[in-house]
């Protein structure tokens, strides 16, 4: 999914010299959790040490969208939030996971 209006979600991968960012966008919610397990799969091929998952443009997620966050983490060694909004950012704290994540402001 390339990047959308609105809060149609959308996930785009970007690779450059060893780094590896997915972009989410949109609402992240149950609707879109298979579309986001792919799309995180696809990002962790080749097993970076680094995920980097830019949050910037996700103006919602659930706790599906979460739980997918939370597998990235078996996937590769450190998941790198980038940029959550302040509801975002919320729901990491509301579950007590925040610490399970390093969570970078951009």
């Amino acid at each position: 999914m390339g990047a959308g209006a609105d809060d149609a979600p959308w996930f785009e991968i970007q690779r450059s010299g060893g780094a590896t960012v997915l972009h989410l966008g949109g609402d992240i919610d149950l609707a879109v959790r298979e579309l986001l397990r792919d799309a995180i799969a696809e990002a962790a091929a080749g097993a970076p040490v680094r995920l980097h998952i830019d949050l910037r443009r996700v103006t919602f997620l659930d706790s599906s969208g979460l739980h997918q966050l939370l597998v990235a983490r078996e996937l590769v060694a450190e998941v790198v939030l980038v940029a959550p909004s302040a509801a975002v950012r919320r729901v990491f704290e509301l579950s007590a996971v925040e610490s399970l994540f390093t969570i970078v402001d951009a």
